[in-house]
């Protein structure tokens, strides 16, 4: 038994798995096809994306990268909050990634805005990891068996969305929700763990399911 919306779709996508897609279609009664645009739930659908080989193919040096994330909120309360483990936050982000095979990008970038701003470049440089492991020429984060990507942030103000229940939801209409932490760093890094990157965009091509396996090869 198959979903004929999915199977006989015109613009079939080969990152899909079709066979699993609509196997759940249809144990659920529901085409997850048709809402693939809403239903942050199809990413499972997506063939896993091994982010060696991509950046193998695409990352020398530097990299502009779009990355769209899904997040559980640590909300104030305790067990005694009713939203607490129910609210989640979706944030588009524009970021770029370093190999740092020659240098340290995130070194480097610090070190531009202090010599634009008249301060000495080299009072700065990066000190030891307080956690993770970075693995060597790539943009990734391993630390107790997780992935993270590690990145710089270029947009200070990223576009975010909040679900209650995977449902909109206003920001001033959530319980507890810690006030938002002043970022004083003119050049703000992150890391995001692998299983909380819905989308991951570069080249104009988009990737989901994102694994990292560097002995692909």
């Amino acid at each position: 038994m198959i979903c004929s919306k999915c199977v006989h779709n015109s613009e079939r996508d080969d990152r899909i798995d079709y066979e699993a897609l609509c196997h759940t279609c249809i144990k659920n009664n529901y085409c997850y096809y048709e809402n693939i645009t809403k239903d942050q739930d199809f990413q499972r659908f997506y063939k896993p994306t091994n982010l060696a080989q991509v950046f193998d193919e695409k990352l020398t040096g530097n990299l502009i990268i779009g990355l769209e994330t899904i997040t559980e909120l640590k909300l104030l309360g305790g067990k005694k909050n009713p939203m607490k483990g129910r609210v989640t936050k979706r944030t588009v982000y524009s970021a770029m990634v370093y190999s740092n095979k020659n240098s340290n990008g995130y070194e480097n970038a610090v070190r531009r805005n202090l010599a634009n701003e008249g301060i000495d470049p080299m009072s700065f440089s990066v000190g030891a990891r307080t956690w993770g492991e970075r693995v060597v020429g790539y943009p990734i984060i391993k630390h107790k068996d997780q992935y993270y990507l590690e990145c710089i942030l270029l947009n200070n103000n990223p576009e975010s969305e909040y679900l209650l229940d995977g449902k909109p939801i206003a920001k001033e209409d959530i319980e507890g929700l810690k006030p938002k932490r002043e970022d004083s760093n003119n050049v703000p890094i992150r890391a995001f763990k692998l299983s909380s990157i819905l989308r991951l965009t570069t080249c104009k091509k988009d990737y989901h399911n994102l694994t990292f396996d560097p002995e692909y090869k």
